[in-house]
């Protein structure tokens, strides 16, 4: 789970078919029939080509998060200066 505007969003890892081109399929709807006919789904089993599973545990995912490692030189040799630092970074990013 990962914070995006005040709302609480999961990372999916797998990510069976990324640049699926199926139309009216509902963003973010787990098991919207369409699926059934992505190109990652065996159309005889229904089992994702790619991850196993059944077809119905799938959704469509219109976003992709990226995370950055920023290092940050804090200069000051006092504890309770680097806290204060520290605070400062994290509510100038929010």
């Amino acid at each position: 789970m990962i914070g995006v505007d005040d709302q609480r969003k999961i990372n999916y890892v797998t990510k069976c078919h990324p640049r699926c081109y199926l139309r009216d399929v509902e963003q973010e709807c787990i098991g919207h029939s369409i699926l059934q006919y992505c190109h990652a789904i065996n159309k005889r089993t229904g089992l994702c080509k790619v991850c196993g599973c059944n077809w119905k545990k799938h959704m469509h995912i219109s976003y992709e998060y990226e995370t950055y490692i920023t290092h940050v030189a804090i200069n000051n040799t006092n504890s309770q200066s680097v806290l204060i630092s520290i605070d400062e970074r994290i509510h100038a990013l929010r």
